[in-house]
């Protein structure tokens, strides 16, 4: 009997789970096929696996391999089949072969020696076997196959690896050891989708007297061997005879061992690790972001050791640590660890967190672990060079192979799960620092500043900046400030090291940057998840929670933040407020997604009650919304019948129902008992029964019902996989559902699973196929017609006509047996064009071979080139095969063709006809043969006279699909000549249609020709475009290209004259407008019907080529286009707008990445596309945009177009990364509120983070940047911005460090500096220490020197230099320097004097203040805080004038600060002198004070 698949049936004797482990068959051999089994489509059964003879199964470590190949072989023996396990590392390990086996594979081997037959070996680790030693694996499989005596004996080989391991090497090296060949798929695709899948194949073809089974494929004979179509793979069979004799040598098939599935996963949980909250364990893992841990056996029992229901954790950073030490628990117990020598617990601690920091640190998540990596290499990390001091060669290789990593490339592995990268790295770096210096540096290396005051991490080290603030608070007192959500949301806010105040100040931070600087959570890196919320709901935080929701709860980024971190901890103090806000109505919460999602977190049951009444009265609500809550509302406040009303509504809706049907399957159904998924399943079957079909494939509601056939069909597969009712039941289910399928010739439905489920259910098949037999008459026709008509559920299975006893049915299946042992039809081949030319034509031929040769036989040589035209390849007439002409007719009339077709083109120009543009005579096409024959590809050129190249491109015109491949390259060699002829072509455009024809068709592909001859011929083309105005939009804009990229070409106030024509002409014309739509305006007879069609058609051929002249316009001359478009708009409105509209479309539609060139131009760029936005976006309103429902297929219109340019344009201005775009952006959010204004805050902040991008440290340095924190720098911004931190490090230590250097300076006797020369000595001390400073915290990165004097008799205070980059810093003291001296200086002195050499555009103006004192500008006097804004808004309008300039302004604040004992000292002599003026105020008045 065949058996049921039941997830979680245990074999008590073999004490084994059945987990129904389901595996992907690969063909590609690719990483997206081994290593991310779970995008595989299809799974396979054991029974799949075990049909092939060689087998390999990949899964990565801790995936349960090995546990499913022990369990596989004792279940194959228990079934009466021979089988051993061995796992190679032991069959190396031992010299006797007996000796590596279990005593029960023993057994089992020593009777097979006895009794022979076959025997299944299931081979272990592939990858265990190479640890010992290189040639492992190859040794190893001789071994055994030596024992097996291997290829002599009967074997069917079971191998296991990981997929690291599996590289073509290995592929190659099994194939050899094994004696076969690499599977491809060449011939699998079809044998999972036949009727019967090996042993016939059912074609059903209409016939004269109903239905007729057409024979299928079977033996081939001796005579069919010579025939070549023999092996196509539309003639062959999975029963035929000719397939089954390739089973001796059967290929390699690789399978790919897929995840658990949540069923599986909570029956691992219950039976083997023996928790009894399975679900809720599972559940609580996607909370603390442990939900990858379900996926395999190994992780499963690292989730039990955590049990977060039971045990749960305080705090994220417990979550981890558990993880950590389960797997290092699990480790101990490798025997693998003890041949390798035992490497101690903590060099292996060190070396993993050393890999996680080297992995964050430099961006490589892929870990190399090849014994041939001797070096690095780009793209992934060399594991070696880093850990090399701490583990050795072997020890590396089991780490590496160890379950805290997963397979991620070949020879290459990643840290498994990948939360535990940033984990581990900041441990590893958080050991490090050793002061808030340090941190300083650290940090320095991942954080970028901007001068409008944006800061932040670099989003890919989000996750390691957020640990970084949890194990060094020398780190987190930096990141509250720089990157306060990596404090709040990528650490673990719940650490009980952390402080509440510093927790809440950093949520408070991030909630502000979200609001105020257009900061976003994860910046389009990083989607939070579970545990970044839950971490950051620290007991205590609620009254913080409540005042930022008070006071920022109208900002939907805000709100998103604060009520996620309240749902995921089950925080009910926004319950009341969110429920308020909706007036209690239930109906209307569905509306706003957030405030649903808040309500359906805390799980209350009134709650869901509501929720679920107002689903029922609301399904026009997304179908996204509703399938999200039907998975959260299901079995808790809706019941199947419930469930299956609001599903049915969708359909009848007319919607795809994906969504749907992926949670009903999936977690509805999971959470269902077997009661409940059987009555949902009846619930839908009979909502389909009564649905009405609607008429036409076309129509939605009629896809909408295949697609909820298809729903009923896997609920109905789930029914019959878990037996949850007898099995006459359910087989009364798949009738009903076959007939209703039959009767409304629903037959598009996947029915994949359903088939799948009713094959491993034989007791349920047997009772469809006699419900199905019952109904017919009992002959083979009728019950032929029964179960292949209609795409008919059964699926026939060998056998099934024993079982069922029935005589028709028995006489169908043998009638049916016999013709597939008949010769299978010979495949008609398709037909060929008959390359042979007939004897009467040869001797015709031959008998005018004169006029052949001298070409002055036309009509033989345009019968020729017709000819010839059947053997064209590439859908051009001049490519012919000549050959082929020669084989038929001989060399003797092919030489006479071959010379007569090669002087026509000399001596004849191409003949045509000016009326008839699509027709091309023969004698023509002769012409371009005889080119094509002499002149090839172009590549190499004859000799060509001036006749013979305008003849050449004279023909060349005629040629179709574009010019011939010789023409450009003739064009360029006889540059002149050409030139000449193809003006002449645009000068004859006026002839008639073909001329016009060809004209167009030179300039659309001018952008292929030589600069020199665009050039040349720029003035004809831009004459040629004024005298035609009803061209292509594409002439046209092909024209103008070619004529702006010349100079002198266009003059503009020509250009503009004429395109002011165009444009106006075409859009102030309202008498036959056409809408939004291109709909005509309604005629009142048919005649005028027809007349406003045509001149419809003509007025939209008008505007689309006014709107290439407007788009030229645009882009080349946008001040007047400014000025004509204002105008224009102010006089007439609509026409003006419906003119931007289409241009809008027009631009939108395909040439979006002309944005970013435009952007890319400088000032001018930026402002054009700046009007752009503002004229588009008043046209292209948000409020009128289209709403299309997810799910639903549309066309794409103007409308759609139009929003796309207007979507595109923000980000174009963001491209150029400059100051002067973060310009145009802040002026643009001046006119902008709302949502609008926050997007471009937040367009603003991202092009911030890319404009001071750094190129990730590599790993070369990381040796370096582990002892120093300060690698070395070699591109442009990394240098400038390395100068920028150590100035501000040297900064900080002046200003507070506790060995500063300032009292030398604050405590001077100022008035002792008499003269300018004095305060220039100052400065040069100052310069000495400043250098001497920077030069020992930049660490020899780059040089720092003190320039020679330059030939103005001036110097450079500190230079900075590394290769050909220079950086300049121009030190300024605060005595005798007023306000507009410190701006000349800026200006004139350090960015107009020193950094005007190509390589010194980097300069720092550094201001040091000595003692308190105010500067006076205009009538207000000001201090040293203000003085420096000042001058950085200087700063920053040079860099807005030069976008290569990189110019900061940094103030060093020397004054002397007081000792806390002389301000107590001088608190208490103000308060006595305060009481000494109050007294003598009170007794001057008279007064006695009581």
């Amino acid at each position: 009997m065949t058996r049921v698949r039941v997830v979680g049936k245990i074999d008590v004797m073999n004490e084994y789970l059945d987990l129904d482990r389901r595996f992907g068959l690969l063909t590609k051999y690719i990483p997206s096929e081994l290593f991310a089994p779970e995008m595989q489509g299809k799974y396979l059964s054991w029974d799949k696996v075990l049909e092939g003879r060689f087998s390999v199964i990949v899964g990565r470590a801790n995936f349960g391999k090995t546990m499913e190949l022990k369990a596989k072989s004792k279940s194959v023996r228990a079934h009466g089949q021979l089988a051993i396990y061995a796992a190679l590392h032991n069959v190396l390990g031992e010299d006797d072969f007996e000796d590596a086996l279990e005593i029960e594979d023993r057994d089992a081997f020593a009777a097979w020696t006895q009794s022979g037959g076959e025997l299944t070996v299931f081979v272990d680790s592939l990858d265990e076997a190479s640890l010992g030693t290189e040639d492992g694996i190859r040794k190893a499989l001789r071994r055994l196959s030596k024992a097996l005596d291997w290829p002599t004996t009967n074997v069917k080989w079971v191998l296991a690896s990981r997929p690291a391991v599996l590289t073509q090497d290995v592929l190659a090296l099994l194939q050899a050891e094994l004696r076969t060949t690499l599977f491809t798929g060449a011939s699998e695709d079809s044998s999972d989708e036949d009727e019967f899948s090996a042993a016939f194949e059912e074609v059903a073809a209409a016939s004269a007297d109903g239905i007729e089974i057409e024979r299928a494929s079977s033996t081939s004979t001796e005579a069919d061997a010579g025939d070549p179509a023999i092996g196509d793979v539309a003639s062959s069979d999975a029963a035929s005879k000719t397939a089954n004799k390739a089973l001796a040598k059967e290929c390699l098939k690789v399978f790919a061992l897929k995840p658990l599935d949540k069923a599986a996963a909570t029956v691992y949980l219950e039976n083997h690790c023996g928790m009894h909250q399975a679900k809720e364990t599972l559940n609580a893992a996607e909370k603390y972001g442990l939900d990858r841990l379900a996926e395999g056996p190994g992780s499963l029992e690292v989730l039990a050791h955590i049990d977060p229901v039971r045990n749960q954790p305080q705090c994220l950073t417990q979550v981890f640590k558990k993880m950590v030490n389960a797997v290092q628990e699990q480790q101990r117990t490798d025997p693998r660890e003890c041949r390798v020598g035992s490497p101690p617990p903590d060099s292996l601690e060190k070396a993993i967190e050393r890999l996680a920091s080297a992995s964050a640190v430099c961006q490589l998540l892929n870990i190399e672990i090849s014994s041939k990596a001797l070096h690095y290499r780009d793209g992934v990390l060399s594991a070696r060079p880093i850990i090399a001091s701490l583990l050795s060669e072997h020890s590396l290789a089991y780490l590496l192979g160890s379950r805290l990593f997963i397979d991620s490339g070949q020879h290459q592995v990643k840290l498994y799960p990948d939360e535990l990268l940033p984990f581990l790295a900041a441990r590893r770096l958080a050991s490090l620092v050793k002061s808030p210096e340090d941190a300083r540096r650290l940090l320095a290396n991942f954080t970028w500043r901007s001068t409008t005051g944006e800061c932040g991490v670099y989003r890919p080290l989000l996750a390691l900046a957020g640990w970084l603030a949890v194990f060094c608070t020398h780190c987190r007192r930096e990141l509250l400030v720089i990157e306060p959500q990596a404090v709040a949301f990528f650490g673990d806010l719940r650490n009980p090291h952390l402080p509440l105040t510093e927790a809440s100040d950093a949520l408070e931070r991030t909630i502000k940057r979200l609001v105020e600087e257009g900061d976003s959570l994860g910046r389009s890196y990083y989607t939070l998840t579970a545990e970044n919320y839950w971490q950051a709901a620290k007991p205590g935080i609620e009254s913080i929670l409540v005042a930022l929701f008070e006071k920022y709860g109208a900002d939907w980024h805000a709100k998103n933040a604060l009520l996620n971190i309240a749902g995921h901890a089950r925080l009910d103090v926004f319950r009341d407020t969110v429920l308020d806000s909706h007036g209690r109505d239930y109906g209307k919460l569905l509306d706003d997604q957030l405030d649903m999602g808040y309500i359906l977190a805390l799980g209350r049951r009134d709650d869901l009650l509501a929720l679920g009444a107002a689903l029922r009265d609301r399904p026009e609500i997304p179908e996204s919304r509703v399938a999200r809550l039907l998975a959260e509302l299901a079995w808790k406040a809706l019941d199947a019948r419930a469930i299956s009303e609001i599903t049915a509504a969708q359909f009848r809706r007319g919607r795809g129902g994906f969504t749907t049907n992926w949670v009903l399957t999936r977690s509805v159904a999971h959470d269902a008992t077997d009661d409940a998924l059987y009555k949902l399943t009846r619930s839908l079957l009979l909502r389909l029964v009564k649905s009405d079909v609607a008429d036409g494939r076309r129509t939605e509601e009629y896809w909408a019902n295949e697609r909820f056939v298809e729903l009923v069909m896997d609920m109905l597969a789930l029914v019959i996989e878990r037996a949850v009712k007898t099995p006459s039941h359910i087989a009364k289910f798949c009738l009903v559902l076959n007939r209703a399928v039959s009767k409304r010739y629903l037959g598009s439905a996947d029915r994949a699973k359903l088939r799948t489920a009713l094959q491993a259910n034989s007791e349920v098949r047997l009772e469809v196929l006699r419900g199905l037999i019952h109904r017919t008459d009992k002959t083979a026709d009728d019950i032929a017609k029964a179960l292949f008509m209609h795409q008919c559920i059964y699926h026939f299975v060998d056998g099934d006509e024993t079982e069922v006893g029935e005589p028709g049915f028995t006489e169908l299946i043998e009638t049916r047996r016999r013709q597939s042992n008949e010769p299978p039809r010979k495949p008609r081949k398709p037909r060929d064009p008959d390359h042979i030319v007939d004897a009467e034509s040869q001797t015709a031929l031959l008998g005018m071979l004169d006029g052949l040769r001298d070409a002055s036989n036309e009509s033989a040589l345009a019968w020729v080139a017709r000819w010839l035209s059947q053997t064209i390849q590439e859908a051009r007439c001049g490519e012919c095969n000549f050959a082929l002409f020669e084989q038929a007719t001989g060399s003797e009339i092919a030489q006479a063709v071959r010379l007569g077709l090669s002087t026509l083109w000399r001596s004849k120009d191409p003949k045509w006809n000016e009326n008839e543009p699509n027709s091309t005579y023969n004698i023509t096409i002769a012409g371009l043969q005889g080119l094509h024959l002499d002149l090839g590809d172009g590549s190499q050129l004859p000799a060509l006279g001036e006749q013979e190249v305008r003849k050449a491109i004279r023909y060349a015109q005629f040629e179709i699909n574009g010019y011939p491949k010789w023409f450009w390259s003739l064009v360029r060699t006889h540059a002149e000549v050409s030139t000449q002829e193809l003006s002449t072509i645009l000068a004859r455009a006026g002839n008639g249609q073909l001329s016009l024809d060809k004209a167009e068709t030179l300039i659309r592909h001018l952008d292929e020709s030589p600069i020199g001859v665009q050039q040349s011929l720029a003035r004809p083309a831009w004459d040629y475009i004024l005298r035609n105005p009803m061209l292509s939009k594409y002439t046209s804009e092909a024209a103008l290209k070619v004529a702006a990229a010349t100079n002198d070409v266009i003059d503009q106030a020509t250009f503009e004259t004429e395109a002011y024509r165009r444009v106006v002409s075409a859009f102030d014309d309202q008498s036959r407008v056409l809408d939004a739509n291109g709909a005509v305006v309604d005629s009142e007879t048919h005649k005028e019907l027809q007349e406003s069609e045509k001149q419809s058609r003509e007025l939209k051929q008008r505007r689309s080529n006014a709107v290439v002249w407007g788009s030229f316009w645009l882009w080349n001359y946008p001040g007047t286009f400014s000025e004509f478009w204002d105008a224009w708009r102010a006089k007439n409105p609509m026409a003006a707008e419906a003119f931007m509209f289409a241009l809008a479309a027009h631009v939108g539609e395909d040439r979006e990445a002309n944005l970013k060139q435009v952007a890319e131009k400088g000032s001018v760029g930026l402002d054009t596309l700046k009007m752009l936005y503002v004229w588009v976006h008043s046209v292209v309103r948000e409020e009128d945009d289209i709403q299309h429902e997810a799910g639903r297929v549309y066309s794409i219109g103007q409308r759609e177009h139009a929003e796309r340019l207007r979507n595109s344009i923000i980000p174009a201005i963001s491209h150029a990364k400059s100051e002067r775009a973060y310009e145009v952006l802040s002026e643009l959010r001046q006119n902008a509120s709302g949502y609008r204004a926050k997007y471009l805050r937040h367009i603003q902040f991202m092009m911030r983070e890319e404009q001071y991008a750094k190129n990730p440290i590599p790993q070369t340095e990381y040796a370096e940047f582990e002892r120093s924190f300060a690698p070395k720098v070699s591109e442009y911004i990394e240098f400038a911005m390395a100068v920028e931190s150590d100035l501000l490090a040297v900064k900080s230590q002046i200003e507070t460090g506790d060995f500063s250097l300032r009292r030398f300076f604050n405590s001077l006797n100022f008035n002792r500096i008499k003269t300018n020369n004095d305060g220039l000595a100052l400065e040069e001390d100052f310069q000495a220490l400043l250098g001497s400073e920077l030069n020992h915290i930049a660490n020899s990165r780059y040089v720092v020197t003190l320039e020679p004097i330059l030939p103005e008799m001036t110097r450079r205070d500190v230079l900075c230099q590394i290769g050909s980059l220079r950086a300049t810093i121009e030190l300024k003291m605060s005595v005798r320097w007023t306000l507009a001296d410190y701006v000349e200086a800026l200006e004139k002195q350090l960015q107009g004097q020193y950094m005007m050499a190509p390589n010194s555009k980097i300069g720092f103006f550094v201001l040091v203040l000595q003692k308190p004192r105010k500067w006076v500008t205009g009538k207000k006097t000001i201090g040293f805080d203000e003085l420096l804004r000042i001058l950085q808004k200087k700063a920053r309008e040079k860099e807005i004038e030069d976008s290569s300039v990189y110019l900061r302004v940094i103030g060093i604040d020397a004054t002397s600060k007081e000792s806390f004992r002389a301000a107590r000292q001088s608190e208490k002599e103000g308060v006595k002198k305060k009481a000494g003026r109050k007294g003598g105020t009170q007794q001057r008045s008279g007064s006695n004070p009581k």
